[in-house]
């Protein structure tokens, strides 16, 4: 690829894995580091076991690695995600422009597809969250149907926390499809011979 690439590149490299339980992201470090040994010439190695951050464990890797070329530390990149990297030799690159273009182009072509994965992604999830939020009406109008309820009695039915219930039970009293009275909740009259959406 360059036309005066150097032999080999050594590079420190940070990798990170994040998740839960903590004995599952501490494998995980491990294995991924067990595969960049066999895959690299790796030249030095630190791994930091897990530590709770934000109700999740995240635990990291600190690696020195010998690649053959400019190519690899770029595959090396794109395959591990590494946080950081580094490089130690040499310390100046000689990168026609031809080269450049193809590794940013490169680099553009992986974000895009990423950015479609994550909208594919989103897009499923929103779908997932309306398709919860109709079956969640639809088991507070077959709780109500029993006649009127507390709360905590349409949560005992449904299944769902009646903390969590009390945003939803607003929106079904401001869309009309139940309302109140005092600390019970019951379908409108209209609603009481409807089937649920």
């Amino acid at each position: 690829m360059f036309k005066e690439a150097p032999e080999k590149i050594e590079a420190r490299t940070i990798i990170e894995v994040v998740g839960a339980p903590k004995d599952f992201v501490d494998q995980t470090l491990t294995s991924v580091v067990a595969l960049i040994r066999t895959r690299f010439k790796v030249l030095d190695e630190k791994i930091f076991k897990a530590a709770e951050r934000e109700k999740l464990f995240g635990a990291f890797a600190e690696i020195e690695v010998e690649f053959k070329s400019f190519e690899h530390l770029i595959g090396y990149c794109y395959e591990y995600m590494p946080s950081s990297v580094e490089i130690i030799n040499p310390l100046d690159f000689n990168i026609p422009a031809e080269d450049l273009t193809g590794i940013i182009n490169d680099l553009l072509g992986r974000l895009h597809d990423a950015e479609l994965n994550k909208k594919a992604s989103d897009a499923q999830g929103q779908l997932l969250t309306n398709k919860l939020g109709i079956i969640l009406k639809n088991l507070v109008v077959l709780a109500l149907r029993q006649g009127e309820k507390s709360i905590e009695e349409v949560a005992e039915c449904t299944g769902v926390a009646a903390g969590d219930l009390e945003t939803f039970m607003r929106i079904y009293i401001s869309d009309g499809t139940i309302m109140q009275s005092g600390s019970k909740f019951k379908l409108k009259e209209d609603e009481g011979t409807s089937q649920p959406n």
